[in-house]
């Protein structure tokens, strides 16, 4: 057969499909019959859904929980902590000693209340300071000179003011 049979025979079939269809009259019969049709299996269709949808929860958690998926990250190793917290110690320091210098190069031209108000800020974080380095190098409190020294000078600053 060759191609211009082939679609002779084609258009001869379509010329012989009906040229005018009222699918309402094929179709809504079926229709109208499915939708007044009862469902008893209605309640079972929820409750297989949820059913299954339990069942894929499931065995998506108890996946994870194989592969070792967890909400929390794994924790740094002990040394970058360490590292981690020795660089903030340097940072935060060195912002100390920055606006330590910073009230320094204009306490002349403060009130008093506010020279001796900065004074003891300063000192009580020095204090607080020198009380962990105490712990930090293993000193007992009672034996920690540093801090001794820095109370004091603390103590003098609080005289000074009340």
């Amino acid at each position: 057969m060759t191609e211009q049979e082939y679609q002779g025979e084609i258009a001869d079939r379509l010329a012989q499909l009906p040229v005018d269809a009222d699918p309402v009259n094929d179709l809504w019969p079926g229709i109208e019959a499915r939708v007044h049709e009862p469902r008893s299996w209605q309640g079972t269709h929820t409750f297989v859904q949820l059913a299954a949808a339990s069942v894929i929860f499931a065995v998506g958690l108890g996946t994870g929980f194989a592969f070792g998926f967890t909400r929390t990250p794994p924790a740094a190793p002990q040394s970058m902590r360490a590292m981690n917290l020795a660089v903030e110690v340097q940072r935060t320091g060195t912002q100390y000693v920055t606006a330590l210098a910073a009230f320094a190069a204009v306490v002349d031209s403060l009130s008093e209340d506010v020279r001796i108000q900065g004074r003891e800020a300063a000192i009580t974080a020095l204090l607080a300071a020198t009380q962990e380095w105490g712990t930090l190098s293993g000193t007992p409190p009672g034996e920690n000179e540093l801090f001794k020294t820095v109370s004091n000078e603390r103590d003098q600053v609080a005289t000074v003011r009340f």
